[in-house]
């Protein structure tokens, strides 16, 4: 099963309007180890506007940054985030 997340963001009243093309960063949480494929399962924790901000949403050393881009198609296979990383790990 596949699953598609398409995100819509509408700035708040008083809120920052955001550029689409400015950094974003997405911070998750592996799960255990990896699966007899060596892929992790993780838990996605949230989307910041900063790198500083990703960082204060790690709470221990299994938690990851990464930048994203918006409007992008990313493939369907795996994936490496040369730019990602564990602050605290």
């Amino acid at each position: 099963m596949s699953v598609n997340i398409v995100w819509k963001l509408t700035p708040l009243s008083g809120g920052k309007d955001y550029n689409m093309s400015e950094e974003w960063w997405l911070c998750g949480q592996t799960r255990g180890g990896p699966n007899a494929a060596g892929r992790y399962t993780w838990d996605f924790q949230g989307i910041f506007d900063s790198e500083e901000k990703a960082q204060l949403a790690c709470r221990n050393q299994n938690y990851f940054i990464f930048p994203i881009e918006l409007n992008k198609e990313y493939p369907d296979e795996p994936i490496v985030e040369p730019k990602g990383y564990y602050p605290l790990g």
